[in-house]
């Protein structure tokens, strides 16, 4: 029996983005009190967004009597958070704005789901798994008239909120759905073949015109040789954050470079303030007093070490 450990497709990126960023969050296994507003958006519909598509199985079932059910279950599912105080409330309303304008737009019989936020992993060298969860896995029912080829066959759904959409060329290189169509086919997960993948981008600012846009990423854009490369690049990360954590915490400040005056990450990281009073010499004191006002214990128990044969 060999052990394991598991390696996540946001942690590979948050190493890869920042080195300290990612030693507070999977080192000292940090995450905020207080997260930010978009992250909340974001969450928010994402509860929603899984509870209306597995409803939707319900309606097709014979379970649900009216569609408009599945969408009542949704929105409630959203409000709950409000309830154990998890979200702001104008943070809640804004991702039930955008869930229901997105609601408003599509065919909600477009597609059969397969799968609700599915938890897959697989090995990927002799010690890394790599696992993540797939928003949706759908065989699609009705397509675009440029997408027809893609009727009855499988793929899988990553749901984005944001503020702007996805470059095309941001697109070109979004690494985390193909890695999962990779697992998905070497597993067999959905008895047949992942044939494709969609971004589902939803805008969730108020004064965007246009909402929601699907991504289509299949054909020259999923070729086999892009899953594999993909794959080996995150095994190359994944690699420095095994050797990172065999070493003693203590010794991970020394290892780890950090970013610095880089306002796109370092405006939007969690531990700014954690990482600006360490780099101004702040005694463990008053880093501990910032950790315990500030942060609390992230839950990384899916990393524990694996048993395979």
């Amino acid at each position: 029996m060999q052990q394991r450990i598991s390696v996540s497709p946001s942690e590979v990126n948050t190493y890869n983005r920042c080195e300290t960023a990612h030693r507070f969050g999977y080192g000292h296994e940090l995450s905020p009190l207080n997260v930010s507003d978009p992250l909340q958006i974001g969450l928010c519909f994402h509860e929603g967004a899984a509870e209306f598509y597995s409803s939707l199985n319900k309606f097709r079932a014979g379970e649900l009597d009216d569609i408009e059910d599945c969408r009542w279950l949704a929105n409630l599912q959203m409000e709950r958070s409000l309830a154990d105080f998890r979200y702001w409330e104008e943070n809640v309303l804004a991702a039930k704005d955008a869930f229901n304008k997105y609601l408003d737009i599509i065919d909600t019989l477009e597609w059969e789901v397969l799968a609700v936020e599915d938890y897959v992993e697989y090995p990927v060298s002799d010690e890394i798994n790599l696992h993540g969860v797939i928003d949706l896995a759908v065989r699609i029912k009705r397509a675009p008239a440029d997408k027809k080829y893609l009727e009855g066959k499988v793929v899988l759904v990553d749901h984005k909120t944001c503020y702007n959409f996805f470059t095309y060329a941001e697109l070109r290189l979004h690494a985390q759905l193909p890695k999962y169509v990779f697992i998905a086919n070497k597993t067999m997960r959905y008895g047949e073949k992942v044939h494709g993948a969609i971004v589902n981008q939803i805008r969730w600012r108020h004064d965007a015109r246009d909402k929601v846009r699907r991504s289509y990423i299949d054909g020259e854009d999923l070729t086999y040789e892009k899953q594999v490369n993909l794959v080996n690049e995150h095994v190359k990360t994944a690699n420095r954050i095994l050797e990172r954590r065999h070493l003693p915490l203590s010794q991970w400040k020394d290892k780890a470079t950090r970013v610095i005056d880089n306002k796109d990450i370092c405006g939007k990281c969690d531990f700014a303030d954690l990482c600006e009073l360490e780099v101004n010499g702040a005694s463990p004191n008053r880093m501990r007093t910032e950790i315990e006002t500030y942060y609390q214990r992230k839950d990384l128990s899916y990393r524990e070490t694996r048993k395979a044969s």
